[in-house]
């Protein structure tokens, strides 16, 4: 039973990552199913020469986890990482990365961040992520000269249907907003809801290249952020249903 008859919340993200964001929802009376509908798979790795490298910039929690199967713990302690999120940068310091404190919020800017320190480096960054980035900072490193190298660690593929819980609250008008981490994550879901009634339902994404994808269909309204902490992330949803 909700409370205050307040209806269900899907988070579109793996478990572990959105366990943070269900922890603020539900505690404020919120049904959520957390519904992963996408998979991911590693490339194989290629080892990096860490002596050319000054910084990494970890983009995502499956950087994180790729990498610490494979890197020498004793080395990266001395290498400066920059991550994405508060999320990411907990993954990481568990797994023994030396992450540089910044007040950064989202990817733009952590990129803004890095920049600050850029002057700084002597060799390059390592961008570390799948095969797609919310936010891409290549342009503006070209831009203001520093020296950086891009390494894709692993690739996403769409599950094939969606959990029938999912579907039931979804088909039965229960679903009150839906959220939305990646343009990926927008694309598989929206692959597996074609037919699916999206009128009373508010979208609430992580910047504008997602809005992008979601305008097209007919929500109740879309909610964009671009901060990618989960409790700005639970307040918009809180404020909306006020």
């Amino acid at each position: 039973m909700l409370i205050n008859n307040k209806k269900t919340i899907i988070v579109l993200r793996a478990q572990d990552r959105a366990k943070c964001l269900e922890t603020l929802l539900t505690s404020n009376g919120y049904n959520v199913i957390i519904e992963p509908v996408i998979k991911i798979i590693p490339y194989k790795y290629i080892p990096t020469d860490f002596k050319k490298v000054d910084a990494i910039m970890l983009t995502s929690v499956n950087s994180v986890k790729i990498l610490n199967e494979h890197i020498d713990k004793n080395i990266i302690i001395n290498i400066k990482a920059y991550c994405v999120g508060e999320i990411t940068k907990k993954w990481a310091e568990i797994s023994g990365f030396n992450c540089i404190k910044t007040n950064a919020y989202s990817g733009k800017t952590l990129e803004k961040a890095i920049l600050k320190d850029a002057m700084h480096f002597k060799k390059k960054i390592i961008i570390y992520g799948g095969e797609s980035i919310a936010h891409n900072p290549i342009p503006v490193f070209e831009k203001t000269g520093i020296n950086y190298e891009r390494i894709i660690l692993y690739k996403t593929s769409p599950i094939k249907k969606l959990s029938n819980n999912c579907k039931h609250h979804m088909l039965n008008n229960k679903v009150s907003h839906i959220l939305f981490y990646s343009p990926n994550i927008a694309k598989a879901f929206l692959t597996l809801t074609k037919n699916y009634d999206f009128s009373g339902i508010t979208a609430v994404c992580l910047g504008k290249k997602i809005e992008n994808i979601l305008e097209i269909y007919n929500w109740k309204k879309i909610l964009t952020m671009n901060n990618i902490k989960p409790k700005d992330f639970a307040n918009s949803i809180i404020k909306d249903n006020m």
